[in-house]
Formats: C-alpha cells, structure tokens, sequence
C-alpha cells in the first residue's frame, strides 16, 4: 500500500508519499491547478500503478482536489483538522507549521491508524446531476 498526504492550500499543495514501513518515497510541491493535480497523479503513480493501492489523506473532503482524488480511482480520507493536530505532538512538540511535516503526518495517519478513520465514498451519478442542478441556489 502507499499512503499520500497533502497538506492542501489556495495555491498550491505539499505532498508526502511514504509504504507501509514508514520510509519516505517522495516529498514535493504542486500548483493548485489541473495541471499540478495531473503531475501530482503521476508522481505518485511513480510508486504504485495501481489507483486501489493508494490511500490520499486530506484535510477536507472538499473542493476540487477532493473530487480529482476520486474521480482517478484513488481512496481518500479526509481526517479532521484537530486529529492532524493531536497526531502532531507524537513526532514533536513544537507548535511550528510546516507544510511538509503536516503531509507527512497525514501520511502517517493513514498508514498506522487507518482503521479509526472513514474513506470518503465518491457521490453517485445521481447525486452529482443533482448537485449540478442545484449548484448556486
């Protein structure tokens, strides 16, 4: 299995691809454009080929991202903002942000707790052409 975490922003998103032993595969930047989503996906393809193989955790189960994680076939968890922050304190204490130790964490949460969080279970046909309908009312 390989464990992706992206410490989503605005911008741009840091990203952190580790296995199940914990050894860091890749750490890198991408634009918060189609084009960085798409470079995103081939990074990670790079480690494995196979979309059921990767996990991603997120912070929100929202946006643009969220939807090209599932719309690529890959599993996403979106793990709460305050769980991020306590899983923190178990690689340091100090309350300094950084975006790349906030991916790795991500990563990490997946890939030692997985089981106490939920994958986010892509919308429906239906429910897309619902909300397509609905959007903006």
């Amino acid at each position: 299995m390989t464990y992706v975490g992206v410490d989503w922003s605005d911008n741009f998103h840091v990203v952190y691809v580790t296995d199940e032993t914990g050894d860091s595969l890749a750490a890198f930047k991408v634009d918060h454009t189609p084009e960085g989503i798409e470079s995103l996906f081939l990074k990670v393809k790079e480690h494995a080929q196979n979309p059921a193989e990767v996990l991603f955790a997120l912070e929100t189960p929202k946006g643009l991202l969220s939807s090209a994680i599932l719309e690529a076939g890959f599993t996403l968890y979106p793990i709460n903002p305050k769980a991020v922050d306590r899983y923190r304190d178990r690689y340091k204490v100090s309350g300094k942000k950084d975006d790349y130790f906030d991916a790795m964490v991500l990563a990490n949460i997946l890939r030692t707790d997985r089981q106490n969080h939920r994958a986010l279970v892509p919308d429906s046909l239906l429910t897309r052409e619902l909300r397509a309908y609905t959007d903006g009312y």
